[in-house]
């Protein structure tokens, strides 16, 4: 599987300025795929469809790593541009590949608050 991202919840121009810093940043060419509009549809068959993409301002944003090793992934975080909202990171697992969309974004959620509530806790 060649190495890009999965994006939901930015909108167009959003999305191609994400694309063109980290392609920039790794200094590669990456796919990338919207699940906006396919949030019922499992993560392999977003992966697998054409490159009809549907853009969308969301209140939940998420960035999901295929196939990007640990050190390029390193150098994303780092330097995520500030001027667009940062998402919620995850990564393709042997797992969530054959979950609906709808299923990671509210396991991650799930996974947000968990960490938020951890924080406060401890604040």
């Amino acid at each position: 599987m060649n190495s890009g991202i999965l994006i939901y919840g930015y909108n167009k121009s959003d999305t191609e300025m994400l694309h063109e810093a980290i392609n920039n940043q790794l200094n590669t060419s990456l796919f990338i795929k919207s699940a906006n509009g396919k949030e019922d549809e499992t993560i392999q068959t977003i992966l697998d469809s054409g490159d009809e993409n549907k853009y969308k301002d969301e209140t939940t944003k998420i960035i999901m790593f295929v196939n990007i090793d640990d050190t390029n992934i390193q150098k994303i975080l780092q330097r995520f541009p500030v001027d667009v909202e940062r998402p919620i990171f995850c990564g393709l697992t042997e797992h969530n590949i054959s979950w609906p969309f709808t299923t990671l974004k509210n396991h991650l959620l799930e996974e947000k608050r968990y960490w938020q509530q951890q924080k406060n806790q401890s604040s």
